[in-house]
């Protein structure tokens, strides 16, 4: 079923111009019928999870344990992070991600000279996940354990710059290799590029249906 915009901005709590913006820029993949843009009422309540930010977020260690699990990095993991991922949707476990980890952008002069000391995510890295999507953002997406981004990129904080450093809310710096798999699908989600979006949610829903069947048992 398809919505109007209007009717979008009420079940949201936004206004019909943020709607629009969220229209234009892919955060919400709506379809133009007769010149005016139709939602699909399954992308609101997607939306409307990813974005909730209700009850108390969750501890950061607990959900990197359980982003190493699924993505086959760990050995045994507790009781808690098991019980956890037993009894969470992919969508929730999504949101609950996103609250932990804040991207910052920057226009850099030098990201290639740092290619060896970064570790790609989102639309960066959808291909590992998803062979035949292919992100169109112009900016390179990545963790780095570099602690001076100005310097070593020669980089300045820019909105949408060329540069999107993603980061751990609590300071920590967990990825020191590879991004995991899960992790990469989680910070898709956040993409302005609907593939790029569909595609990181569809993979945490499957790899998550998966640990579970597995683990259930």
């Amino acid at each position: 079923m398809y919505v109007s915009t209007s009717r979008v901005a009420r079940e949201l709590g936004l206004s019909r111009r943020r709607v629009t913006e969220l229209v234009r820029t892919g955060g919400l993949e709506a379809t133009n019928v007769a010149g005016r843009w139709v939602i699909d009422a399954a992308e609101v309540a997607k939306y409307r999870v990813l974005n909730r930010v209700n009850g108390r977020p969750w501890d950061s260690d607990l959900s990197w344990e359980m982003i190493t699990a699924i993505s086959g990095l760990g050995g045994e993991i507790s009781t808690r992070a098991e019980l956890r991922l037993l009894n969470t949707d992919a969508l929730t476990f999504v949101s609950q991600i996103h609250r932990l980890i804040t991207v910052e952008w920057f226009q850099a002069r030098n990201i290639d000279e740092q290619s060896a000391r970064v570790f790609l995510t989102a639309d960066s890295a959808i291909s590992l996940i998803d062979h035949d999507v292919l992100g169109t953002s112009s900016a390179m997406h990545l963790y780095t354990d570099i602690a001076d981004i100005p310097r070593a990129f020669d980089a300045v904080s820019y909105v949408q710059g060329n540069l999107a450093v993603y980061r751990w809310r609590d300071g920590k710096q967990r990825v020191v290799g590879n991004t995991p798999s899960i992790l990469i699908a989680i910070d898709a989600a956040r993409s302005t590029d609907a593939r790029v979006r569909a595609a990181g949610i569809e993979f945490v829903e499957q790899e998550l249906r998966l640990w579970q069947e597995i683990h259930s048992q």
